[in-house]
């Protein structure tokens, strides 16, 4: 009987192990496949940090987490839309972010742009198949 009950024990054992061991590894999975973007809020205008260059490119079905970061020295709020993918931050006060995480499901060219100051702070978002 005892044996019985540390067989069971050791079953049980080993399950919740490869079960915490699966879930870490698909957390990393997980993560490896994010595209990550930062969009940065500075001097009325938006940088991004990094190598990309209008317009920003990702692909449909892509893990997209976006930081929209204001860096402004200035006490200007800022916010970040994109148009057509039903995508916003909140307004953003000078040393705040915030991350949008994302797949997109449609193709095309969206526009990004901040509500208090269109035409200044702008720029494309590029989703491909």
């Amino acid at each position: 009987m005892k044996f019985k009950h540390a067989v069971v024990i050791a079953i049980i054992a080993v399950a919740g192990l490869a079960l915490a061991l699966g879930t870490s590894i698909a957390r990393n999975a997980m993560n490896r496949d994010v595209k990550e973007l930062v969009i940065i809020a500075k001097d009325m205008n938006f940088h991004l940090q990094g190598a990309e260059e209008e317009p920003i490119t990702v692909r449909m079905g892509e893990r997209i987490r976006l930081l929209m970061r204001n860096e402004e020295e200035e006490p200007i709020t800022h916010n970040l839309v994109i148009v057509g993918l039903g995508l916003r931050t909140g307004y953003l006060k000078p040393g705040e972010s915030e991350t949008l995480e994302f797949v997109p499901s449609k193709t095309g060219t969206w526009l990004y742009a901040c509500l208090l100051h269109p035409g200044l702070m702008e720029g494309q978002l590029k989703v491909l198949p």
